[in-house]
């Protein structure tokens, strides 16, 4: 016997159609309506984000923040939720990442904003939190991660670190970059990210379009890196391991290739 799960408006409505209808009826618009939620539930994305603060109080008293941004763009996609969290250090990214464990979506897109430089995101090590990612992801798996930090795509350890626990694609930056710029970026790729399902990035190909596509609609040229000046094209990268791959690939270049022919 089958097991259906529906909430109290579709009761009641299966009980107003069952009050007009013959109870068969009634029950198959019902199971209907069960399955196509549980499809669009399977689909549905999680956007994590987990965020440090990026500027002093004196500097910036409104605390500047990436999060509206990309709240946003889960405002126009029915299938995506947000939920935000913020850490400081490694001890605290890890704490933030146990509190989403219990998420009801089984696919989770995870944004990491933060200052870096050379090995470092905010006060910790890159290749630590990459670390934590990866053992997190192995407990509940996380799809793809957008990791919006100076120059912490240019680690290739941390990378493809990150990718150890199940994730499948990481995209960031191996320069510095501007803040509103960046975002931007990762607003396009969420975006593209909005209308995929289940499986999506079980290969390479789906998540190069999705990026390429995102990217597409920037000028190639722009100067999104701070000193020196780097173009978007020279300052993103994506590593992609697919469900289906033994090993990390990088797809900078396809992702280029796709945006830019």
């Amino acid at each position: 016997m089958k097991r259906i799960e529906v909430d109290e408006k579709a009761f009641d409505g299966f009980e107003d159609y069952r009050g007009k209808d013959d109870a068969s009826r009634a029950l198959g618009r019902l199971v209907r309506y069960a399955d196509r939620k549980q499809e669009e539930e399977a689909d549905r994305i999680a956007l994590v984000m987990l965020e440090d603060h990026w500027f002093d109080f004196n500097d910036n008293p409104g605390q500047a923040s990436n999060a509206p941004f990309l709240e946003g763009v889960c405002r126009l996609y029915k299938n995506i939720r947000s939920y935000r969290l913020n850490f400081y250090d490694a001890d605290s990214f890890g704490h933030a990442l146990a509190a989403v464990a219990t998420l009801p979506e089984s696919r989770i897109v995870l944004y990491i904003g933060a200052h870096g430089s050379k090995g470092r995101i905010g006060a910790a090590n890159s290749s630590n939190l990459m670390k934590k990612v990866a053992e997190f992801s192995r407990k509940k798996k996380i799809e793809g991660i957008l990791l919006s930090s100076c120059f912490a795509a240019g680690h290739d350890g941390a990378m493809q670190e990150a990718l150890k626990g199940g994730s499948n694609w990481i995209f960031g930056y191996r320069t510095a970059v501007d803040f509103l710029g960046s975002v931007q970026v990762e607003a396009a790729i969420l975006a593209q990210m909005a209308d995929t399902g289940a499986g999506f990035s079980d290969t390479g190909d789906d998540v190069v379009a999705a990026v390429g596509k995102a990217l597409g609609c920037f000028n190639p040229a722009w100067e999104i890196g701070e000193e020196p000046c780097l173009t978007l094209r020279q300052a993103f990268r994506l590593l992609v391991r697919g469900k289906h791959m033994k090993t990390v690939v990088d797809y900078t270049q396809d992702a280029a290739d796709k945006a830019w022919p």
